[in-house]
């Protein structure tokens, strides 16, 4: 009787509460991209990688942001249906294929039919400068802006703004290409070496018969691109030997990835430091203004969606870090896999205004899979005691004197520099000019 009365209330108090996502970080990496043209030309140096999204990376991608329109427009009401620019940030690293995933899937968090329509005054501004006849246009358009109602909406590309988010390149961070190159020494990689050129090495020949570590990345990752993109691969062999390849290459690019091992938490702690600051100091502005009735206020530094469309190395880095602070299971990030950290605040019905800090919560998963759920003034804590400080990262990173201040706009400055030595310069030459006369 006493068991079946603590079922009840438990059921009645769980009826009784409603999490609320307040704020979404995410990180995702590209789509699949286009299959390189012959592995053959990749060993001989005619020909490296093609950095331009597929069609079915942009079918993945698409399909990416239509789960987050169900997610987060549909089923949470977090963000509005159609696009609003206080909404959403969404930022993308500087290659290709990550700015078309962002497009992309954009286009999925989006769909036609979402975007706003215009008004009858409006339309009769429309009209381009030209003497062009689009009578029949406009009205086949209707109150539409394009065709089917779909949107064009901005993405952000993250250089100079977001060095910090790039620590994992070379170019920003060059110890990290230090570091890769040692871990080529370790015995895990040797051993998978090892047994590439056991297996396959006769099938995949180039001048020297010398297969170095770089040879054997470009041809996992063909053979991924290929696989993924639906190409015949009879030409390698039975079928035995084509899942057998698949299933080395697939290996070779995990153990590839910072953050497969352990040893690699650093790396993450070192290059998502400044993220993770960054993420700390928006959801702790996000709660104030939730505790304060302010959560629907327009604000473009607070918006309610943060995504980054990434690569593998930023989802690895991203992974040792959490490893490093709470001891997480690390996964491959495949292509258009995607991690998350939700804000969720758990209140009463019954009293959604009367709310605290101690109910919010941070959920976290990697795709569909839930991997932990915490309070956030815990999460907070364990981040913000993990943390590097700006010191050991440029230490660490031997950053150069140009990149460490590469948050200065100096275009602005020269321009002001140069402008102001123009007018010292004319006023120089008045005033020579007056004493002459």
């Amino acid at each position: 009787m006493k068991l079946f009365f603590l079922i009840i209330l438990d059921i009645t108090f769980l009826s009784n509460c409603k999490e609320l996502i307040r704020g979404v970080f995410e990180i995702s990496r590209e789509g699949v991209k286009l299959p390189i043209k012959s592995i053959e030309d990749i060993i001989n140096k005619y020909e490296y990688f093609k950095d331009e999204l597929s069609g079915i990376g942009e079918r993945q991608q698409f399909l990416l942001g239509l789960k987050k329109h169900n997610r987060y427009i549909e089923n949470n009401n977090l963000i509005n249906k159609s696009y609003d620019p206080y909404d959403i940030f969404f930022g993308s690293c500087g290659t290709n294929s990550s700015f078309e995933s962002a497009l992309a899937q954009l286009q999925g968090l989006y769909p036609s039919g979402t975007n706003l329509n215009l008004s009858k005054t409006a339309i009769s501004n429309s009209i381009p400068p030209n003497k062009e006849n689009f009578n029949d246009i406009q009205k086949e358009l209707g109150l539409n802006s394009l065709p089917y109602n779909i949107g064009v909406f901005p993405v952000h590309k993250l250089f100079n703004k977001e060095f910090q988010f790039n620590l994992i390149f070379p170019e920003n961070c060059p110890e990290i290409e230090n570091l890769m190159i040692k871990r080529q020494k370790r015995r895990n990689i040797k051993d998978l070496m090892k047994e590439f050129n056991k297996k396959f090495k006769d099938k995949f020949q180039n001048k020297n018969n010398h297969f170095s570590y770089n040879d054997i990345f470009n041809i996992c990752n063909s053979i991924i691109l290929e696989y993924s993109n639906g190409i015949n691969m009879n030409k390698y062999g039975d079928n035995y030997f084509i899942n057998d390849l698949i299933e080395y290459s697939r290996r070779f690019l995990y153990f590839d990835l910072i953050g497969s091992d352990e040893k690699d938490d650093e790396i993450g702690l070192i290059t998502m430091s400044n993220t993770m600051k960054r993420i700390i100091g928006w959801m702790d502005k996000k709660i104030k203004n939730d505790i304060n009735g302010e959560e629907n206020s327009k604000n473009f530094e607070l918006p309610k969606l943060v995504m980054y469309s990434a690569t593998e190395n930023h989802l690895g880095a991203f992974e040792a870090f959490m490893h490093a602070v709470f001891k997480t299971p690390f996964r491959y990030p495949y292509y258009s896999s995607s991690i998350y950290l939700e804000l969720i605040r758990k209140n009463k019905k019954n009293s959604e205004k009367a709310f605290k800090e101690n109910q919010y919560f941070i959920n976290y998963y990697f795709d569909d899979e839930y991997i932990f759920s915490m309070s956030y003034s815990l999460f907070k804590k364990k981040i913000l005691n993990s943390i590097k400080p700006n010191h050991l990262i440029e230490n660490f990173c031997k950053i150069k004197k140009e990149n460490i201040i590469n948050f200065v706009n100096f275009e602005k400055i020269i321009l002001s520099c140069v402008g102001t030595l123009l007018l010292i310069c004319v006023h120089f030459i008045l005033f020579y000019k007056n004493i002459k006369m």
